[in-house]
């Protein structure tokens, strides 16, 4: 593929995995590509660690998320691609950051590219919105996904159905898991724990009814961002909870070792969506919270449960086969090449539909 640079913008810890097998893949083909980093998310140390369990690079080009300086943002990001020649902007769009990088990048005329677009029905459906009409290529991870896109008027040549991108990552993963601690750390044996990942604070009213939930001969571990954790430190529940419940709290864990910690569990339970595809790739079956789980193809395969669908129970269920087949079989960054030789290949890029105008009006500090 001729090009003289991409740029992979990453702006929160699920992007880390979303983009490890497609930076891969760059360096396999010696394409020259540049990661700019936007500090979304607190805690850097954290991500930090999830580049060097993936082998990434430094990034190139480190920005502070500061929303009360959005042009400031916009200046460094643009001067960045401007003074690197870059021809196509890679983004996930399920951050405001990949919402400046993409609007940005539009500004110039280099091509975007958003992977796992389509995504509605969720939390932050809007952000999604906003972000596949800032996209001149949307590439999808199931077909729910595509067809939402399509009936919102994106044309055929501007979106592909492709797999769930941290698919790679995850095969990848799998044959470096022994090297993980965590288990042993914790005092965890195989099959015998539930695992949890909590990151969203909007989640704190259900942790109390999960560890109530906890069964004596099964511990439940929790994985809380420091958000989740501070809160509870600070209604005073963090200690009572583990005192109280057969639950114990954990640090945010990086990604191999989150990844570990759900293979080796029974049940998962979580908000964070990778985690849910995680285990569906793991043959783990997981428990959502939230309102709405944005996947259905993977609640109708039997591997992700709404918190509400079972009561808050925290019984495993039989998950059958993995959902390679359904999420991607270890291709998926090669499709996501494809996509990315149209962009620069072609003379005449398609252009996404009018940005609905309460989309526009939520993030216009963000897309203008």
């Amino acid at each position: 593929m001729a090009v003289e640079s991409v740029a992979v913008v990453i702006c929160k810890g699920e992007d880390v995995l979303m983009f490890a097998g497609l930076i891969d893949l760059l360096k396999k083909l010696s394409i020259p590509h540049y990661i700019i980093d936007i500090s979304e998310e607190k805690g850097w140390f954290r991500k930090g660690s999830m580049y060097l369990s993936l082998d990434y690079g430094r990034p190139d080009l480190s920005i502070e998320f500061k929303p009360s300086d959005v042009g400031g943002m916009r200046r460094r990001l643009g001067e960045f691609l401007e003074g690197n020649d870059v021809r196509v902007v890679v983004v996930h769009g399920a951050s405001l950051g990949a919402l400046l990088a993409a609007s940005e990048a539009s500004s110039r005329a280099i091509p975007v590219v958003n992977v796992d677009a389509g995504l509605r029905g969720c939390r932050d459906a809007k952000l999604r919105s906003a972000a596949d009409h800032l996209a001149n290529y949307n590439v999808t991870s199931l077909p729910s996904a595509l067809r939402n896109l399509l009936s919102e008027g994106f044309s055929q040549s501007s979106v592909k159905l492709v797999g769930h991108p941290a698919t790679d990552a995850i095969r990848r993963l799998s044959s470096e898991l022994g090297k993980s601690t965590i288990l042993g750390e914790l005092g965890l044996e195989e099959g015998g724990y539930v695992a949890g990942i909590i990151h969203d604070p909007s989640s704190i009213a259900y942790v109390g009814g999960i560890a109530e939930k906890a069964p004596e001969e099964t511990p439940l571990v929790l994985s809380l961002s420091k958000d989740v954790e501070a809160d509870l430190t600070r209604e005073g529940k963090y200690v009572d909870y583990q005192m109280d419940y057969n639950v114990m709290f954990v640090e945010q864990l990086d990604i191999v070792d989150a990844v570990a910690l759900i293979r080796g569990s029974r049940l998962v339970i979580t908000d964070v969506d990778y985690a849910c595809v995680a285990a569906a790739m793991l043959r783990k079956p997981a428990v959502y919270v939230g309102d709405a789980y944005p996947r259905p193809e993977l609640i109708s395969g039997g591997w992700v449960k709404t918190i509400d669908s079972v009561g808050g129970s925290l019984e495993a269920w039989s998950v059958e086969r993995a959902a390679s087949s359904v999420l991607g079989r270890g291709l998926v960054s090669e499709a996501i090449m494809d996509v990315l030789s149209e962009a620069l290949r072609s003379t005449k890029r398609p252009s996404p539909p009018e940005m609905p105008r309460d989309v526009a009006e939520e993030y216009k500090g963000w897309v203008g």
